[in-house]
């Protein structure tokens, strides 16, 4: 209806004037920040920040994390000792007992240890030419050599492999067990006519172990090689086993029976931690191809796949899905042993086993990829295997049961969705073909999440370097650490 003016009156507004258009989103000239109150504590956190980085930096000896301290107080690797970069504990039991409460309280690092500037740390022990390491610091006349007694001496010797750990020579256990696996009854022995290995006469003693006992499929044998049919009757054959263990394991003499139950955990710990880092070190190609390239190119791809084959890969997902559901709900009617209609899971099976030979005499199947495609389903339902997970399970039949009727109903269900909500997945796959077209004007979407990574990287490395330098202090020696703490246990004894 026109007003006297003959003009039509504007919807929306007071008056019959229109509405002003709210912009959605500010100019960027008139932004400004809206928490100023936050700003002023994130610049006190980030000043803490720099003072406490400043006390580490200033206060700090990160080289005591590069270098231990001999237990004069003397930093390897450094002036005096700058080749002699190594500290060798060449009474590391003795240490651990006489500070196991440290130990059982699980405060390692307060562990001092009797060290030894070398310039490599000795990797094997030698019966025949035994390598010894002087003590530079061992003087009769001294206070220090006075003061350690019987724990010191001129020369020391290294019983156990070390391995380099940060600078560290510290024990591992490379004490390797050879073991061989023998038949100890019947005896090597009855092989003769009427004897329970009569039918082995290959069989013969061993020597070495003696007492009757022979080697089931020897290595090298051309009768019965490891894996073969005659040797799997070898070992059907035999009775009772007996494993024969040779090895070499070397320790410090002299030393008490705790000294060597927690040098033995030490070296055992050190060696399972060498292990592991020396599979990394062998994989580390496998590593950064396997766990970074191709997981990082493998999702470049599959953005591009879902840029042109959205609606394919979710349909595919969905059929895969069904496919899944009827092929479980298949199983547990075939492990329930019930009937539906007459038909038991296996009835149905003979009837599809006698239809695909009936199809491989027509004469409409004769061609060669259809004789291999009804031999290779012939095969499935020849399968052992295939046989026994379809066995009917008459202990848990119940559990197989009603399992059944819930996958049917979640199956049914399940096609019913799909059906209903063919328009919503149809509006899902828009949705997801429009969010990787992005890509396309907005390239740099596709690096930035590595520039975040990056970020929190250089942050991490930053607080471990700055936890280095404050976690670290000068060199205290092993004497006067081992004097304060005699100091402790004389002052507290009286006084528990």
């Amino acid at each position: 209806m026109a007003d006297d003016g003959g003009e039509t009156p504007k919807k929306g507004g007071c008056c019959s004037k229109s509405p002003k258009k709210k912009e959605d989103m500010m100019a960027t000239g008139k932004r400004s920040c809206t928490d100023v109150a936050c700003c002023l504590f994130f610049l006190l956190f980030v000043g803490g920040l720099v003072a406490v980085a400043y006390l580490g930096l200033s206060s700090g000896d990160v080289s005591q994390l590069r270098y231990d301290a001999d237990y004069l107080g003397n930093r390897c690797g450094v002036g005096e000792y700058a080749n002699a970069t190594k500290a060798f504990y060449p009474r590391i039991g003795k240490d651990l007992v006489e500070q196991r409460a440290l130990v059982y309280a699980g405060a390692f690092w307060k562990l001092k240890f009797y060290a030894l500037c070398v310039n490599a740390c000795p990797e094997s022990f030698d019966i025949e030419d035994p390598a010894f390491v002087h003590d530079y610091g061992f003087d009769p006349a001294s206070e220090t050599t006075k003061l350690l007694g019987d724990g010191t001496q001129e020369k020391w010797i290294s019983a156990m492999p070390t391995i380099d750990v940060m600078n560290r020579c510290l024990p591992r256990d490379t004490s390797l067990e050879s073991s061989r696996t023998l038949c100890a009854y019947p005896k090597c022995t009855a092989t003769a006519a009427g004897g329970a290995l009569e039918a082995f006469p290959e069989v013969t003693c061993d020597e070495s172990f003696g007492r009757g006992a022979w080697v089931m499929c020897p290595e090298g044998s051309p009768v019965a090689p490891e894996g073969s049919a005659r040797c799997e009757q070898q070992q059907a054959a035999c009775e009772v086993k007996v494993t024969k263990k040779d090895g070499e394991t070397y320790a410090l003499g002299g030393s008490s029976a705790m000294a060597d139950m927690m040098m033995n955990q030490l070296a055992a710990t050190v060696q399972d931690v060498y292990e592991v880092v020396r599979s990394l070190s062998d994989g580390i190609l496998f590593i950064i191809v396997g766990g970074v390239l191709l997981p990082v190119a493998a999702s470049f791809i599959f953005i591009l796949f879902l840029r042109f084959f959205a609606k394919t890969a979710v349909w595919c997902m969905f059929i895969l899905l069904v496919i899944a559901m009827v092929l479980g709900t298949a199983l547990l009617y075939a492990k329930s042993g019930m009937e539906l209609g007459g038909y038991s899971a296996q009835d149905l099976l003979d009837m599809g086993q006698n239809a695909t030979v009936a199809a491989g005499n027509s004469s409409s199947f004769q061609g060669a990829n259809s004789q291999a495609a009804i031999n290779g389903t012939l095969a499935v339902f020849a399968d052992p295997t295939v046989n026994d997970m379809l066995a009917v399970s008459e202990e848990n039949s119940t559990v197989f049961t009603v399992a059944f009727w819930v996958m049917v109903v979640l199956t049914a269900l399940t096609l019913v969705l799909l059906v209903l909500w063919r328009t919503k997945i149809a509006r899902a796959v828009a949705i997801v073909k429009e969010t990787c077209r992005v890509f396309a004007t907005l390239p740099s979407l596709m690096i930035f999440p590595f520039t975040t990574v990056i970020a929190e990287a250089a942050v991490c490395v930053w607080a471990i370097l700055i936890a280095a330098f404050l976690v670290t202090a000068k060199p205290d020696s092993f004497v006067h650490s081992m004097q304060a703490r005699n100091a402790t246990l004389v002052w507290v004894t009286p006084h528990i």
